[in-house]
């Protein structure tokens, strides 16, 4: 059994956007306006029919409308859903290939008695595309928000208590038009030199056949480290086949780690019991497929 020590990787994809002139970004923005006003009178009804803290995502395609959407709650705790094509994630888009099989985590929180959400990308070809046309890898908000990924675009709701989308649609779509915070996708694919960087922990991960430590700085977690079998992943466990392609996501959310399931097919477990989302203390051990990894805080 070997033991040895990395860094986990940044990874540099090219995003599938079609070359940034007015023109396009035009014809791309009245493109989403039109698929929001074939979507609005339901969309607004589902705000105004939902009282609780939370985020509610539609999702419209290409030439179809909408084909699906998603609500979840916001409470003090972080709660985390995941799109994509796999069958075991929150809202599965199985019929257009173009969508990673696990392709974005949806992170939703209260703060301040009000509801935050964050989208990060899980390192997919297409990313995400801001309302800007702008390539993304994280977006944040706690207002109406849209963006776009591969061939969907999506609306995303605030819900709770004084939530409301405008029932005129030019102000409805001012609304999703504005620009959300934006983290760029802008690192290479390397390993990161231990030296330039103050690590927030160490994961200990413990494979068949092997026991790593990964170095993980308050950059890497506020990005979202992928743990998993893909290449794309940071911790890659590649010969643990009971571990999903993309497994979890250590993220750090409001300055706490927090490790969250990406709608894996073993599941994510803490002291026996299943997690979907949990903040990371101190010598916490899960275990996932025939792996398991400790996260030790940086002193």
């Amino acid at each position: 059994m070997s033991d040895f020590t990395r860094v986990a990787r940044r990874i540099d994809h090219v995003v599938s956007a079609a070359p940034h002139t007015v023109l396009g970004t035009m014809r791309r923005a009245d493109h989403r306006r039109s698929q929001l006003a074939r979507m609005h009178t339901s969309l607004r009804s589902a705000v105004a029919e939902q009282p609780t803290p939370g985020l509610l995502v539609f999702v419209a395609a290409d030439g179809l409308g909408q084909v699906g959407r998603l609500w979840l709650k916001a409470t003090d705790e972080v709660r985390g859903g995941v799109i994509g094509r796999h069958d075991m994630v929150d809202l599965q888009l199985a019929f257009h290939d173009e969508l990673s099989l696990r392709q974005a985590l949806f992170v939703v929180r209260l703060h301040e008695a009000r509801v935050r959400f964050s989208v990060v990308d899980l390192d997919t070809p297409n990313g995400l595309i801001a309302a800007d046309e702008r390539p993304a890898h994280l977006l944040e908000g706690q207002a109406p928000l849209s963006f776009r990924t591969g061939p969907f675009s999506l609306f995303c709701v605030p819900t709770g208590p004084g939530a409301v989308l405008p029932d005129d649609l030019e102000r409805a779509w001012d609304c999703f038009d504005a620009h959300a915070a934006v983290r760029p996708d802008s690192w290479v694919r390397r390993l990161w030199p231990p030296s330039r960087r103050r690590p927030s922990g160490m994961l200990s991960v413990s494979t068949p056949g092997a026991f790593t430590h990964y170095a993980l700085d308050m950059e890497a977690l506020e990005r979202g480290v992928l743990v998993g079998r893909a290449p794309r992943c940071g911790v890659q466990l590649a010969h643990d086949h009971g571990v999903s392609r993309v497994h979890a996501v250590l993220l750090s959310v409001d300055g706490v780690p927090h490790v969250i399931d990406a709608g894996s097919t073993n599941g994510l477990w803490l002291l026996g019991e299943e997690v979907r989302c949990q903040p990371l203390r101190d010598q916490d051990c899960l275990s996932l497929g025939n792996s398991s990894f400790t996260w030790s805080a940086a002193q």
